[in-house]
């Protein structure tokens, strides 16, 4: 006859169990979604997520200022890349990444000086536009580590530009082209040409 099967053995149901989540795990889930908008819309995430923290600094303090406040807190850093580009694609020198306006010590400073000297609403949109600017950065960026993004960090590495993420790979140009509206082709073509010798 047909071989005999084992029963299937069946855990006895237990609604009220505690689910165990592994932090580990929520924070590559977050830095892969954070990833994947990124990529699709590059510079539309920085801009939705400070327009949405100069909204909410709107709604508790009623300044309407907060809004195109924090959008520039949390866009503008980003004009720092354009320094790095020059150097790498024009200059041809890819040794170095600054970033000079990408810093955790930006943020905690604005923090305190809001907390202990200066409660104005707009210091505030300041400090909640960066902050989504920073920290988006950061979760989006799966071969970030922790001091990445530490301005100070960097100068002790004498601003060398890092091996492990997407600058050392020559390619760091894509951001940009998958941010403007047209003409990526023709920009690409124009950072192929420039890619400096590594």
């Amino acid at each position: 006859g047909p071989p005999a099967v084992a029963p299937v053995r069946r855990l006895p149901a237990t609604p009220n169990a505690p689910v165990r989540i592994h932090r580990s795990r929520i924070i590559v889930q977050t830095r892969m979604c954070m990833r994947g908008i990124i990529e699709q819309m590059k510079l539309l995430p920085h801009t939705a997520l400070s327009t949405a923290a100069g909204g909410l600094v709107w709604a508790i303090t009623g300044e309407p200022a907060s809004v195109p406040i924090a959008i520039a807190a949390g866009v503008l850093p980003d004009v720092d890349h354009l320094v790095d580009y020059y150097i790498k694609y024009v200059r041809r020198d890819g040794r170095f990444q600054f970033l000079l306006l990408h810093g955790w010590e930006y943020l905690l400073a604005d923090l305190i000086a809001y907390v202990f000297f200066l409660q104005e609403p707009w210091l505030l949109a300041a400090v909640a536009g960066y902050a989504t600017q920073i920290a988006g950065d950061q979760l989006s960026h799966d071969r970030a580590r922790w001091n990445t993004y530490l301005v100070t960090a960097r100068a002790i590495n004498g601003f060398r530009a890092p091996r492990h993420g997407g600058w050392g790979s020559g390619r760091a140009y894509q951001s940009l082209v998958e941010s403007v509206p047209f003409g990526r082709e023709a920009l690409t073509r124009w950072f192929e040409r420039r890619l400096p010798e590594e």
